[in-house]
């Protein structure tokens, strides 16, 4: 990082020499002085200098008190780097991964700790918090920039004049930290996205990147030593992919804004993006699946965005897979559908399993969640059905069979359900 100017260099720069005989700011009294030295004829012009002295020396305090505000930053955070640097201050953070699909409601559960405990979260991804009003910050990391983590309590500090969120107690606590791991891709076809192996798809919950200060982007892998707990978050599949196509529908829309009326943002606009997905990528998936496994071929026909359906289980299942990889770590599953049916249960579970203290005057009311099964035929909920029971290993098949009972309600062992309508 380049270092920002101190106050005190900020002060003397602005009150000081420019350079060898360069003539010193004006001061307070020698602009009054001048006011009252004026000429009848020229009292006008006097007051009107007067008036532009006065908003320069209020320019001159708001910048003073913006770059020591910047300056404040910066230095809290190079003395956290000095602290994490230093051997003798034994600060080991411990990280709690949160394991989700995209669009399962990651970043419900991350600003829930968050506000819950007035302390940061972390993630593995270091574009997303990258605070963009330091020209020449790096994104913050919780052990080192190559490596990551990287925490969000410094995002918008300086913009918006937030209060650093700091990470919880590295001795007694765990930092909730966001990976998506691998085989999550969208468009691609199956020698993208099957994961071969245990240890390609933890490969991938390691991975991190982040920017540097010219806009870089850089790729790296923590150790997984520094993984000590896992969170497993579950989200119906059916509410899950149409989720993915909102989010990518977002995206493609932004780039080309014809493509909103081809792909409108309803059930109609799905089923022709699936269409869409499913007709580039069949012959590449017969070839792929035709000896391997027949039947699963069998299983896609009727299944809209069928790869879409067994990325979400096959994702689900290599979590189970890793386990074992990372010496079997605590591990806490929850469900999203259960932040409506279950929300107290639910955030005790979470805030007790990372080890951290909270305040429930700071949560918000969950907002009720949309009903996608409309999306669907009853036949084609019944094609995706049978497709994931194929693909799941038994303990996910068990975990994702609620959303199979009974179509369009969701099964809660709660007694206490709390009435949540707003967020």
């Amino acid at each position: 990082m380049h270092p920002l100017p101190s106050p005190s260099s900020f002060a003397r720069s602005t009150s000081g020499s420019a350079g060898a005989g360069a003539p010193r700011a004006t001061s307070n009294s020698s602009v009054y002085a001048t006011a009252g030295s004026c000429s009848p004829f020229s009292k006008s012009l006097c007051r009107m200098l007067l008036l532009l002295s006065v908003l320069g020396l209020i320019a001159m305090i708001r910048e003073s008190q913006s770059l020591r505000d910047l300056s404040a930053v910066m230095l809290w955070t190079n003395q956290q780097a000095n602290e994490e640097n230093d051997d003798s201050s034994q600060k080991a953070f411990r990280i709690a991964w949160l394991l989700s699909y995209p669009n399962s409601g990651t970043s419900y559960t991350m600003t829930l700790v968050e506000r819950a405990s007035n302390l940061s979260t972390a993630t593995n991804y270091g574009a997303e918090v990258t605070p963009r009003a330091l020209r020449a910050s790096e994104a913050l990391p919780t052990y080192s920039a190559s490596q990551g983590p990287y925490w969000e309590g410094l995002e918008g500090a300086a913009v918006l004049n937030r209060t650093i969120r700091q990470l919880p107690d590295p001795y007694n606590a765990f930092v909730l930290t966001k990976t998506h791991c691998g085989g999550r891709c969208i468009n691609c076809g199956p020698s993208d996205y099957v994961i071969q192996e245990p240890r390609d798809f933890l490969e991938a919950c390691l991975k991190t990147s982040y920017l540097d200060a010219d806009g870089h982007r850089h790729e790296s892998h923590m150790p997984q030593e520094r993984v000590a707990k896992l969170v497993h978050l579950i989200r119906n599949p059916l509410h899950n992919i149409v989720a993915r196509y909102h989010l990518e529908r977002r995206h493609f829309v932004l780039k080309n804004k014809s493509l909103a009326k081809q792909f409108p943002n309803d059930a109609s606009g799905f089923q022709k993006w699936c269409s869409k997905l499913d007709d580039t990528y069949m012959k590449e998936e017969r070839k792929h699946f035709l000896k391997s496994d027949p039947q699963l071929l069998k299983l896609f026909e009727n299944v809209p965005c069928h790869a879409e359906f067994f990325k979400y289980t096959q994702w689900h299942n290599s979590v189970i897979h890793m386990h074992p990889l990372l010496h079997r770590p605590p591990q806490l599953t929850i469900f999203y559908e259960d932040y409506q049916y279950a929300f107290r249960n639910n955030v005790d579970s979470i805030m007790q399993f990372v080890s951290q203290p909270y305040n429930a005057s700071r949560l918000r009311a969950f907002r009720s969640l949309p009903t996608y099964e409309d999306y669907f035929s009853e036949a084609q909920i019944e094609s995706i059905h049978q497709l994931i029971k194929h693909v799941a290993l038994p303990q996910v098949y068990g975990m994702l069979q609620r959303y199979f009972n009974n179509i369009g309600e969701h099964e809660s062992d709660a007694d206490d359900v709390d009435a949540l309508a707003s967020q």
